[in-house]
């Protein structure tokens, strides 16, 4: 019996809520991580309140509940039902449990209602008000006015006004043929700014009087305005759409700055309450901290979502790669870039520009410019090698196709280009492929297109008087018959190759390019679509899909193993066993283990849209507490697949999500809180109240080389040294020990003092100096003088009557007393030495 599982999101493209500042909108792209929301219930809204001086998040969903969140905890305060399933959440100002939602009336109807929540969340029943009838379903199609007073939604060509205090509405219309796009609301006047598809932004003022209204329009953006935000105090509008500007505008002198060259298209920008920094959230699933004065603080980037028409089609062409060096996720990520994602990490690592073209965004929505794309993309087993194809076509110029590769540079820790083969093929590339590492030295990849022909290149010596290199070069080229090249694959130990034209897979020497086998499938109607050899024990096994179905061939005796009706399947192997995951097109999971037809696992319906890739990442570390929940195919690597919805999903146990996501989730939010003068003095104390070991561990002893402050002092110039006082405080910080070695010096000196004591001669002038100093010592603390002369040679007389008499306590004392003379002034000394 399988323990049942879970389906849980990975990465998601992120969906920014309506809310009133930045900072809202950055804790809501990571809602679901911080608080234990289901991911079922797709939260649509997020805000803040503060209720008797706590911090309450309120969030809304499809599951027609409301709730009340501690911020600091973590915690589900309250929990509302409201029967109706919730697409954005407001809060006026002017008042504390009134709220706005936006409520789907049909199937391309929404409307605004307003409700209050009780003090009880046992109400059977919440009454709402329909305020506005019909709105735009979109986050930025509706905005609160100055002081909560009014509401503006837009749909359509047409902008609605609700007043809260009169309670009516008035509608205003612009010209046929136009569009709008968003709506924002002056903080401190009554303004309106609406965005439309053509560019133009309109300022409305006198919006109540549908006879005296007032427009105004402001031009730059050439395609449609996307998003709209003023400052905290209204002097400046923020603007930006699909050019990938911000555009700053000043509202009284009209006068604009602008910040180019974001990347992606802005879908939304909101500005701090203190006005120095803005955010901007991308098409690609970025959010940007930007400062007032127009530089990039800070970059949030999930992994990258495709934006693009062509990209929408097919978001990751690539398919889905693992990078052997890093064990992270390798796939499409911006136009002509591949990302490096760790999901282990949960973060994106660097994204490698593969084409070296800047974005540009059309003149046109409706005729979008046609780019060059990453195809195909293959590592070695080592990650030493990336190989790269990159393809653009507009059926209108001469075809251009690149071959690139690229090897791992350790210094600079990424990869540079050693070889760039432009039109390695006449027609498109299908396949890009490496040799296993099994036949390391001898490196070889393997390209096949639709022309008809597959082509194996390897790494040949390019050394010259200059310098020691090595580039690729095409060793060989095979066809068969008249068919194009599909899909390849080399064999565990590298010595045969699999090259599937038509209904046949054709089976070669890659030594010598020889054909020795063709296994043929003339019974089935379908092409060979994928292709791929065993692993480990079921190395002898070739697994290839049709539109219908799957087929093993065993090639020791050239004869069809087992074969399974599978519609449109999807492959994906385990790297190091002998595990196949199968995707119908009815999004169903099967997983295989190739010696059997028959699944040890199964799954219906994992997704509602068409998977598109799937790769399996290996584990960093044996966890042994997660091994035991995981099954037989997920010991040594976990099954990630991306559906056409660009969503990156896995397959868990509920023991294994709990503990990935258990530390996020009991974690305490008040690190998140801005630091108040209180906090910040409290933790000023806490700091100054610790006492810290600032002592440095005697190397040797004094006036050998190995103290660190003698050999700055024999090695520097004497012309350059600073004067004699300001080198004796770092010699006395030189000379102090570390209290846990203190007791190995101190026993070294009481032995010293036993076997010299004896020799001590009570007229001698060294103890008439101890004498002279214990008078001084006297003196000093009568008549409380701070005269350093005496202050030092008290400290003498201390120090050797504590060699003397040597007891746990005035070990203590001693090591104290030293950090004390460290901080003091030596001039004194300096200013003896310099007699003497």
């Amino acid at each position: 019996m399988l323990p049942a599982l879970n389906l849980t999101l990975g990465i998601t493209c992120s969906l920014v809520p309506i809310c009133e500042n930045m900072f809202c909108q950055l804790v809501f792209i990571a809602l679901h991580v911080l608080f234990p929301i289901p991911f079922e219930k797709w939260m649509r809204g997020a805000l803040f309140k503060e209720d008797l001086h706590i911090i309450v998040l309120i969030s809304s969903s499809f599951d027609q509940t409301v709730i009340q969140w501690d911020y600091s905890d973590g915690v589900a305060l309250k929990t509302y039902h409201l029967y109706f399933a919730i697409h954005g959440l407001l809060a006026p100002k002017w008042k504390t449990n009134i709220f706005l939602a936006i409520k789907q009336t049909s199937t391309e109807g929404f409307e605004l209602v307003q409700f209050v929540l009780p003090n009880h969340p046992s109400a059977q029943k919440i009454a709402t008000k329909t305020v506005l009838h019909r709105i735009a379903r979109r986050e930025r199609s509706v905005a609160l006015g100055c002081n909560s007073e009014y509401v503006a939604s837009i749909h359509g060509r047409t902008l609605s006004i609700y007043s809260f205090k009169k309670e009516f509405n008035k509608e205003h219309k612009i010209e046929k043929g136009k569009l709008f796009t968003c709506v924002s609301c002056h903080p401190t006047e009554y303004c309106i700014v609406t965005g439309c598809d053509d560019g133009n932004i309109y300022f409305w003022w006198n919006f109540l009087r549908s006879k005296r209204v007032v427009r105004t329009v402001n031009h730059w953006h050439a395609l449609s305005v996307r998003a709209l935000t003023f400052t905290q105090e209204g002097s400046y509008l923020l603007s930006g759409g699909h050019e990938c500007v911000l555009v700053k505008w000043q509202c009284n002198t009209q006068h604009k700055d602008f910040l180019p060259r974001l990347g992606a298209p802005i879908c939304h920008v909101t500005c701090s309450q203190d006005n120095t920094v803005y955010a901007t959230s991308h098409t690609d699933n970025v959010i940007q901290l930007i400062s007032s004065n127009f530089k990039i603080l800070q970059v949030y980037q999930g992994l990258t979502r495709g934006h693009l028409d062509h990209q929408l089609v097919n978001p990751c062409s690539t398919g889905l790669l693992v990078d052997p060096r890093t064990k992270a996720l390798v796939t499409n990520g911006k136009p002509g870039h591949l990302q490096f994602y760790s999901l282990h990490g949960d973060k994106q690592l660097f994204s490698l520009d593969i084409v070296c073209q800047n974005y540009i965004s059309p003149e046109n929505l409706e005729h979008p410019l046609v780019l060059t794309e990453i195809e195909n993309a293959a590592f070695d087993g080592t990650g030493d090698w990336l190989a790269t194809v990159e393809r653009r076509s507009d059926n209108e110029t001469a075809e251009e196709i690149r071959l690139k590769f690229w090897w791992y540079s350790k210094e600079s820790h990424t990869y540079i280009l050693n070889t760039s083969v432009d039109l390695p093929h006449q027609e498109k590339i299908n396949t890009l492929k490496f040799r296993p590492e099994a036949t390391a030295g001898n490196s070889m990849t393997v390209t096949t297109s639709d022309d008809g022909k597959f082509k194996l290149w390897t790494l040949v010596d390019d050394t010259d008087i200059y310098r020691s290199n090595q580039c690729w070069n095409c060793d060989s080229v095979g066809f068969y018959k008249n068919y194009s090249a599909k899909d390849a694959d080399f064999s565990d130990d590298g010595s045969v190759l699999g090259v599937a034209f038509g209904a046949s897979v054709t089976l070669w020497d890659p030594e010598t390019n020889a054909l020795k086998m063709t296994l043929s499938c003339c019974g089935y109607e379908d092409n060979v679509r994928q292709l791929l050899f065993g692993k480990e024990s079921s190395c002898h096994l070739l697994v290839c899909t049709t539109y219908k179905k799957i087929l093993v061939w065993n090639l020791l005796s050239g004869a069809l193993y087992w074969t399974v009706p599978l519609d449109g399947a999807l492959l994906v192997r385990s790297p190091s066993d002998d595990f196949v995951a199968a995707f119908s097109r009815q999004c169903d999971l099967f997983i295989f283990k190739l010696t059997d037809s028959s699944p040890i696992y199964m799954r219906r319906a994992v997704l509602r849209s068409h998977v598109i890739g799937g790769v399996f990442i290996p584990h960093l570390t044996n966890n042994q507490s997660l091994k035991d929940e995981w099954l037989p195919w997920q010991q040594n690597a976990q099954l990630y697949f991306m559906n056409k919805d660009q969503e990156l999903l896995t397959i868990q146990t509920e023991k294994q999500a709990v503990q990935q996501t258990g530390t996020t989730t009991t974690m305490g939010m008040t690190q998140n809180l801005p630091d108040t003068p209180f906090s910040q003095l409290i933790a000023h104390h806490k700091k100054t109240g610790v006492v810290r070991n600032t002592a440095k561990t005697l190397q040797g002893k004094v006036g050998q080389p190995e103290s660190e402050v003698i050999e700055e002092m024999l090695h520097t110039p004497a012309h350059v040294l600073p004067p004699v006082g300001a080198l004796c405080t770092a010699l006395i910080k030189s000379l102090l020990i570390d209290a846990k070695k203190s007791n190995q010096f101190q026993e070294e000196d009481d032995s010293d003092t036993d076997q010299h004591g004896s020799e001590l001669d009570p007229n001698s002038e060294s103890h008439m100096q101890i004498d002279l100093a214990s008078q001084h010592t006297e003196s000093y603390h009568q008549n409380n003088t701070t005269d350093a002369h005496v202050l030092r040679t008290s400290e003498v007389q201390l120090s050797l009557n504590k060699s003397i008499d040597r007891t746990t306590d005035t070990e203590v004392t001693d090591y104290e007393y030293l950090q004390k003379v460290a901080t003091e002034d030596y001039i004194w000394l300096s200013n003896a030495l310099c007699k003497s």
